[in-house]
């Protein structure tokens, strides 16, 4: 049913008057939190002080049961294990110490469940507190990202004659496109909707509650402007030159807390974990059993490390993340067509033809959505390993991957990631290139629209010269639009349907920015100008982008290669000399210790292997996500690193 509420916010609201007394608390208390009131507003976070404070109470009382079942589970088990009945008392404190120690399953068993109880209802209640906090500052991030966007989507509307709260009205319904500046308008829209309030009390309400220090000099400016009589288009115009140079600065604030990950990630994942595996394998041939902890920094740290590295690094880039947002207006649907049975034959014969040349050209239909060629590559990879265990070249077994680490790794690992992923890993680097395409040809073809239509032509003859001008994956959208404009009479919508496929955040705005602006003023050569600039700025930002993170991209393979290198040349000259010394001396050997005899090599050389091949994997998509903000993207340099570290065991 329509507006049905989830079952989580029902429950919420079933079990309210459990949180009255709460809220009552924290209502006589209130001017303490003024600052959480103001974080909750510029969160956009639709709930009053005391509720949420209310409802934090509560799932810190939660979290403390949480804590304390988890003590007493731990005291559970260390006395089980016999930990507890190795402890003593403490020295040098007396009486207290001697009944610790006599009492060491009373004290465990309630000083720890209440430690714990105490550190997860403190920490749940701060998480909850400061969470308002971050999320107005990355809704900050956010804004100042989408800011120069949005100015010049006011300025193209401007100059077509719209006046400023229209414009805001606009820019508010289309939050698809514009994100958290579209949300901050739609509140000065919404406060004089539906509060009353005139123009320049709701610009100076949303002015001091934003949490973005751009947007709210842009509003108290504008209310400036506004007051004063003075010409809002001018003023637009110099804010959207001011926003250029902001875009610049926020990208290499950017830039620089990725030049910081970088080094991070390379000092903690990749230096790291070889130190590590230096010094226990050099404590393995001196006695000590450091197998178990090798395989645990191999299997676990480095991968869960890593996985880590590249959430940090997403959030670090979501802003400047090159994805579309769809748009979703019914315009942007084709027509239906007329109910005649002609037609309908025609429309089915049409779907038929379409549906048989993607069956038979599927390259179009993996470029598009690249995971689908998963469904078939998947698949095969398995029916190579089968393959191969048929053949007799390798057993799927521990004992098969010990006494021949490379071989039954390169068999049961390797090739079939070659298998799987070879072709998501072209199929990704098509579609990359034809958005690269887009997004490097689209500000000429708008340019080149502009001046069609500036000579007096139809909007749709105007574009079909356009496509002329343009290389095959442009002009092929765009005769599409011109055949749709044709046969429909509708520009409007075949523009958002060349949205909807674009699936480029600049090819979505820009195509929804001349919509929206040729609506307004039907002024189309002067918005599509508008366009075509707004279009070449945000390509010169990314080109500086992917030019000052190539270095990263280079340090990062050469990490790789150096961690390579240096974990060979332990291995060759160090472990397997020693190895063959422990294996050809006999035990009773003067000089040499037992341990050179009992280590477990095999375990030794296959964490090695496996752990450059662990490496060639993460960093290689890490660098994906530096250069092209997409984990995808690294798989070319996964497997290409990949392909070098089977060589250089194979060869070495």
């Amino acid at each position: 049913m329509q507006g049905e509420l989830p079952d989580w916010r029902r429950a919420i609201r079933e079990t309210a008057w459990l949180y009255e007394p709460l809220r009552e608390f924290f209502a006589e208390r209130s001017a303490r939190h003024q600052g959480l009131r103001e974080q909750l507003n510029a969160a956009r976070m639709p709930v009053t002080v005391e509720t949420y404070l209310a409802r934090s109470a509560v799932l810190a009382a939660v979290a403390g049961v949480g804590g304390a079942i988890a003590g007493a589970a731990l005291t559970w088990w260390l006395a089980a294990s016999g930990t507890l009945a190795s402890l003593s008392g403490v020295p040098g404190t007396g009486g207290l110490g001697r009944f610790v120690g006599a009492n060491r399953g009373l004290v465990v068993g309630v000083v720890l469940p209440v430690a714990l109880a105490a550190a997860f209802a403190v920490g749940a209640w701060y998480a909850r507190y400061y969470l308002p906090g971050r999320r107005a500052a990355g809704r900050a991030r956010k804004i100042g990202v989408g800011y120069p966007a949005a100015i010049t989507f006011m300025y193209a509307l401007s100059r077509g004659g719209l006046d400023i709260v229209e414009i805001l009205e606009r820019l508010a319904a289309d939050e698809e496109t514009y994100g958290e500046v579209a949300r901050e308008a739609g509140l000065v829209v919404n406060q004089m909707d539906y509060l009353g309030k005139d123009f320049m009390q709701a610009l100076r309400e949303s002015s001091e509650v934003t949490p973005s220090p751009i947007l709210s000099d842009f509003f108290s400016d504008l209310l400036s402007i506004v007051e004063s009589g003075g010409s809002v288009e001018s003023f637009l115009q110099d804010q959207r030159e001011d926003a250029v140079q902001e875009a610049r600065s926020v990208q290499a604030e950017y830039l620089e807390r990725v030049e910081l990950f970088a080094e991070v990630y390379v000092t903690l994942l990749v230096a790291g974990p070889l130190f590590a595996l230096i010094l226990l394998m050099v404590m393995g041939i001196t006695g000590t059993s450091t197998l178990s902890q090798v395989n645990a920094i191999v299997y676990l740290g480095i991968p869960g490390g890593s996985v880590l590295a590249l959430l940090v690094l997403d959030q670090l880039g979501a802003p400047f993340r090159q994805t579309a947002r769809q748009p979703s207006d019914a315009v942007g649907r084709r027509p239906e067509r007329p109910d005649d049975e002609a037609v309908a034959a025609y429309a089915e014969r049409k779907r038929r033809g379409e549906l048989w040349r993607r069956l038979s050209n599927p390259r179009q239909l993996f470029t598009d959505e690249p995971l689908r060629v998963l469904v078939v590559s998947v698949p095969l990879a398995l029916v190579a390993v089968g393959l191969l265990v048929a053949a007799g070249l390798v057993s799927p077994s521990l004992s098969a991957f010990r006494a021949a680490p490379l071989a039954a790794t390169v068999f049961l690992l390797v090739v079939p990631a070659f298998v799987a992923l070879v072709p998501l890993a072209v199929f990704q680097e098509l579609r990359q290139r034809r958005l690269d395409t887009i997004r490097r040809r689209f500000p000429s073809v708008l340019s080149s629209w502009a001046s069609a239509n500036r000579m007096g032509l139809r909007p749709s003859d105007a574009l079909q010269i356009a496509s002329d001008r343009a290389d095959n994956v442009l002009a092929r959208e765009l005769r599409q639009v011109h055949n749709e404009t044709e046969w429909f009479d509708d520009l409007r919508g075949a523009l958002l349907r060349l949205a909807r496929r674009s699936r480029t955040r600049v090819g979505t705005r820009t195509l929804r920015l001349v919509v929206e602006a040729d609506e307004a003023s039907g002024n189309l050569d002067e918005t599509l100008s508008v366009a075509a600039e707004d279009a070449r700025m945000d390509r010169e930002l990314e080109r500086a982008r992917s030019r000052e993170l190539s270095s990263y991209v280079v340090a990062a393979l050469i990490s790789f290669l150096v961690y390579l290198a240096i974990l060979m040349l332990i291995n060759e000259f160090y472990f397997e000399q020693a190895v063959a010394i422990g294996q050809q001396a006999g035990a009773d050997t003067a000089g040499l210790p037992l341990s050179l005899q009992s280590i477990d090599a095999a375990g030794f050389r296959l964490a090695f292997i496996h752990s450059s091949l662990v490496q060639a994997v993460f960093i290689g998509l890490m660098t994906g996500k530096l250069s092209r903000g997409r984990v995808l993207a690294g798989l070319k340099y996964s497997l290409a690193l990949l392909a070098v570290t089977v060589v250089v065991f194979g060869v070495v």
